[in-house]
């Protein structure tokens, strides 16, 4: 059983394919040349053939504050990476310190067995991060075209997200439209053949088709869903919006139960079609660990996972919200359940091991 999406391998015209914050997708930096371009194209789409045949990689979807000495999850990380592709890229286009995430998360692995030297920052990002005056990391927003920092992609065997705004992150990589930018089909490419996809907080959001974008409990159950982002942060609405998809099924939200998120969570499935209705709560230093081939996932980390099942329940009329026939499971560290990308989710802990060797610690 494999849950990996769909590889789309079709570019998008340039004129319909803008980044919300650049240059139109697909067409290659100034300077950087046609061919050098074409090249990128070219192996991208060797990478999508070869994909097909290989067996699809990972997720660690961590529910932020990710503590430095987690071991499990980072150790993790660390084993699932791509055999002979020890790189890791870390995509910080989330953070308001975009520099400074690629060094924290080096530091972390370093204590679990990695090496600095494996970690590459991605320059790709929309704000400057402080610690850095002499470079202005706001200019890195156009970089998902850019054949240089897409050459890291396609090197690494284990690719992560550094926690922020996860509307940052979709900013960046997806076009206007909604299509892929190259960088993300690459990014795909890569867990189509078999590399690991990790991210912590906004970088977990990001997981789902679907993502939330804003909003807390009280105000999601006691007010309608807002179409989109208000620029008045102080704005506690529900605001749902396109993820990256790169876990097939299921809504995600991250700072679970620190937030007090499961009416917040419950609410956003009640906008899924009946059966896509069931997501899954991730406490802070914890993460869901998604092995795409066997469709089995993994509860690791210091706190739980809560798995919140409405298929089959149904939702009163009006405000405030409510619903009954919500199914609630909580997975603390260590349970392990079976994904079905047809059926959704099963939620009986399965037996037997995790499909990965897990390093002794």
């Amino acid at each position: 059983m494999r849950l990996l999406p769909k590889l789309d391998q079709e570019t998008p015209p340039s004129s319909a394919c803008r980044p919300a914050r650049s240059r139109a997708c697909g067409v290659p930096p100034a300077g950087d040349g046609w061919w050098s371009a074409v090249c990128g194209i070219a192996l991208l789409l060797a990478l999508s053939a070869s994909a097909a045949q290989a067996a699809p990689g990972s997720l660690v979807i961590a529910g932020g504050a990710l503590s430095p000495g987690n071991a499990a999850v980072h150790r993790a990380f660390l084993d699932l990476r791509m055999q002979g592709a020890p790189t890791i890229a870390v995509i910080p286009a989330a953070s308001s310190e975009p520099a400074g995430s690629a060094r924290r998360l080096a530091a972390a692995l370093e204590r679990h067995g990695g090496s600095p030297a494996d970690v590459v920052l991605v320059h790709l990002a929309t704000m400057d991060d402080p610690e850095t005056p002499a470079v202005d990391e706001s200019r890195w927003a156009g970089n998902a075209t850019d054949s240089r920092e897409i050459a890291k992609i396609l090197s690494a065997g284990g690719i992560w997200f550094a926690g922020g705004d996860q509307s940052r992150i979709t900013r960046s990589l997806l076009c206007e439209n909604g299509a892929d930018t190259p960088m993300l089909a690459a990014i795909r490419a890569r867990l189509a053949a078999g590399a690991v996809i990790g991210g912590t907080s906004a970088g977990a959001a990001i997981m789902s088709r679907v993502m939330i974008l804003n909003g807390d409990s009280r105000t999601a159950l006691s007010q309608p869903v807002q179409p989109r982002l208000d620029p008045d942060e102080s704005n506690t609405a529900l605001v749902l919006g396109q993820g990256l998809g790169f876990l097939p099924d299921g809504l995600v939200d991250q700072h679970f139960s620190e937030r007090d998120r499961l009416g917040r969570l419950t609410r956003a499935l009640f906008e899924q079609p009946s059966a896509q209705r069931f997501g899954f709560g991730i406490d802070e230093d914890t993460a869901l660990v998604v092995d795409l081939e066997s469709g089995i996932a993994k509860a690791l980390g210091s706190g739980t996972i809560t798995v919140v099942d409405a298929r089959a329940a149904t939702a009163g009329t009006g405000l405030p919200f409510t619903a009954s026939g919500v199914s609630v499971a909580t997975m603390p560290a260590g349970s392990v359940i079976a994904l079905d990308g047809s059926r959704g989710i099963g939620l009986k802990p399965m037996p037997g091991p995790f499909p990965w060797k897990e390093t002794a610690r």
